[in-house]
């Protein structure tokens, strides 16, 4: 835009017009002051509800007409009135001109509407907001560090997992809340965890993996208690960046699995109790997977069908019990008949069984 000493536009381009919602053309002649925003409340392009008191409009004016030596104002924050009465937020560099004689003849405006620079900021500043509110009220522990691995921001279930407050973690290096070096550990769990180099190593490549790729899901860490007790973790891990793109940091969202490796180790006991169990019984013992093929049996169970164990497992149990009516020479020394109903009976019991989940005193004929 080019105004004349009387601030009346002589040029504007077809942008300026488009800016203030004009035909191209439109503005030439008339004065750009009818452009400028006075005192009051506006909507702004940005989607905001702007006040401007008289203190702004005095600001906004001393920054206009304090020049630079050269006669010249760079990057001029104010704002223009659109015709729907909207105001505009510009970046504003003037260049004021002069006749032969010296005097102010005109300025020289370049403008550059940066509604969608504000509205990007704007949203920022949400998003911001937004991911601080879903750290404070996160159930699951969640830290933030810089791109030295200095703690910035912990919420109340990272604080209670380590049992420390908030002041002993910021700024701290995240290394110190962490397993170091390979070792046995007492831990959260119950029992002690032996944490070997290749544990090391492998956190070696799953940092390699976050900085590739900008995320990592699934990372198991270790992480030490107020007690120096070691808690097991997974977490998942995303590069924090700035506006620019640029890494500022790494978000991480922990989950402590120590209830899940407690349990596990519960299974694991109990499991181990029934092979026990099972290996020790005087009593023949089998255990059948979903399609009644043997998975376990113990010596018992051998011994009463005269088999080895590699001649049971993987087989169907129907193929070592009676399937049909008959006569059937027994290990009681006379022949037993089998009737049908003793397979009706047969069928009522495993409904029996799958209903209520268990079953005793099931007569039944192995061969």
């Amino acid at each position: 835009m080019i105004t004349d000493g009387n601030a009346i536009i002589s040029r504007a381009n077809d942008a300026f017009h488009s800016m203030l919602g004009y035909p191209a053309g439109s503005l030439v002649g008339k004065p750009a002051y009818d452009h400028y925003v006075f005192e009051g409340t506006y909507e702004c392009t940005t989607g905001e509800e702007i006040s401007l008191n008289e203190d702004a409009i005095i600001k906004q004016y001393n920054e206009f007409t304090e020049l630079s030596d050269d006669g010249k104002k760079f990057n001029l924050k104010r704002h223009f009135l659109r015709k729907d009465k909207k105001i505009v937020p510009t970046d504003q560099n003037i260049v004021f001109l002069q006749d032969d004689n010296g005097n102010q003849a005109g300025a020289f405006s370049i403008i550059r509407d940066i509604t969608d620079q504000i509205k990007s900021s704007i949203d920022i500043i949400k998003a911001k907001d937004e991911l601080e509110n879903f750290i404070n009220i996160s159930l699951d522990p969640v830290i933030i560090t810089d791109m030295q691995n200095r703690i910035v921001k912990t919420n109340k279930a990272f604080c209670e997992m380590l049992g420390r407050d908030e002041s002993e973690l910021l700024k701290k290096n995240v290394h110190d809340f962490t397993v170091r070096k390979a070792g046995t550990y007492e831990s959260t769990i119950g029992e002690s965890i032996i944490v070997e180099d290749d544990f090391f190593a492998d956190a070696a490549d799953k940092i390699s993996e976050l900085f590739e790729k900008g995320k990592l899901s699934d990372w198991d860490a270790f992480y030490k208690n107020k007690n120096n007790k070691i808690i097991p973790t997974t977490q998942n891990n995303v590069i924090y960046r700035n506006e620019k793109g640029e890494m500022i940091g790494i978000f991480a969202i922990i989950r402590d699995i120590s209830q899940q490796k407690k349990a596990e180790i519960e299974i694991i006991k109990a499991k181990e109790e029934i092979e026990n169990f099972i290996n020790i019984s005087l009593d023949p013992v089998i255990i059948t997977g979903r399609e009644a093929k043997l998975i376990k049996v113990n010596k018992a169970f051998c011994n009463m069908l005269g088999r080895d164990e590699s001649e049971l497992l993987g087989k169907y149990v129907h193929d070592f019990t009676v399937r049909k009516a008959g006569t059937y020479e027994s290990t009681i020394g006379e022949s037993i008949i089998v009737e049908d109903d003793f397979f009706a009976d047969a069928a009522d019991k495993i409904s029996e069984l799958f209903e209520k989940g268990k079953l005793s005193d099931w007569d039944a004929f192995y061969k």
